[in-house]
Parts: structure tokens; sequence; C-alpha cells
């Protein structure tokens, strides 16, 4: 009787044990993890085919946030390119994933300039480079971490330019500068995808 005992007490105390250790894989995320996640704030703007985009219209994707001018003499430039690197890094299925641009410059980031700058990185159809007024955009800038937008007495637009990866539930998980590598954010892409 007492063997049974104890076994009963060895073998509870396993399953205990292993329930309350128990604790679901969290994803191994190359760039900054946000935990928690952070709710996503939606807004609607013009793309560079003059069409209303929202970030709501792409629930069910894994959607690429950053925010950058067509004017800008190197920055922006470089995060464009790896964001054609990063779409061309990508395994799974490319229509699951949308890339996002907000201007930071609405006064000369006209819909023609965004198609233009668009074609000369060879996005056109790779992403949507998005624009509106002003008082549209301060809110967004303000919720996305862009910080202070000002301008340089050469015209050029001071601003920071991070990276947001938001889920397909609409939830910031991940966060980076400008010094991501292509390969790093297309891992943590196809991490939410899975």
């Amino acid at each position: 009787m007492r063997s049974r005992l104890w076994l009963f007490v060895v073998t509870m105390a396993f399953v205990f044990g292993a329930l309350f250790s128990y604790r679901p894989s969290v994803p191994a995320f190359s760039l900054t993890p946000l935990d928690p996640p952070r709710e996503s704030f939606d807004f609607t703007l013009h793309d560079q085919f003059g069409k209303r985009v929202s970030l709501r219209d792409f629930g069910d994707k894994v959607v690429v946030l950053t925010f950058l001018y067509s004017y800008c003499p190197d920055i922006c430039p470089l995060i464009t390119q790896k964001l054609y690197e990063t779409r061309r890094l990508l395994r799974g299925p490319a229509d699951r994933v949308v890339f996002l641009a907000v201007t930071v410059d609405p006064e000369r980031d006209t819909v023609k300039r965004l198609y233009e700058y668009s074609e000369q990185f060879d996005m056109v159809h790779e992403w949507h480079f998005l624009t509106g007024s002003l008082d549209e955009l301060i809110f967004i800038w303000e919720y996305y971490w862009v910080g202070k937008v000002s301008k340089d007495e050469k015209g050029r637009v001071m601003h920071q330019a991070p990276i947001h990866l938001i889920d397909p539930q609409g939830k910031i998980r991940v966060v980076s500068g400008q010094t991501f590598r292509p390969a790093e954010l297309a891992h943590d892409i196809e991490v939410l995808l899975n």
C-alpha cells in the first residue's frame, strides 16, 4: 500500500512540476521584440498610385512599416534598398507580407513624386509609399516613434526611421532602427508568418 501511495505522490509531483514549469515558446526574433506587443494605430493615406490605403486593409498579413522621404540624400535610400533586398530574401508566400513606407515630408512628397521614387528603386509594385496632409501625419509619426520631424537649412528632413513589424492580429511585435540587415528582417517576417 505504501509503495502505491509513494508512486502516486511521485507521479503527481512530476505532473504538477511539468504543468507549472511549462511556458509556451516565444519566437526567437533577430531584431528587437516588443514584450508585451503593442497595438498598432490605424491610418488612411494615399499611395504612389493615388489609391487610399489603410493599415486595417492588411489585417490578415504581416506588415513592415517604416518612415522615409523621397528627397533624402542618404539614410532613406539605404533603407529602401534594404527593404528591396528583404523582399527578395523571403521564402514564404510574398502575398502575405505588405511593405508600407510613410512620408515624413508631405510638402514635397506628392503622389507623383512617390511614384517616381518607387520606380527608381524598383519598388513600384513592391510596397505602398504613403503620403497625406501634415495634420494626418503628425499623430502617426508620434505613435510610431518617428520623433520630432524638422528640416535643416539645406531642406533635409531630420527624423527617426524605425521599422515596425506588425503581425496579422494588428500587434507591433518587432521594432528596429535603420541598421537592420535584410536577412534579419526577412527572418523575423518569416517567424510571424509561421
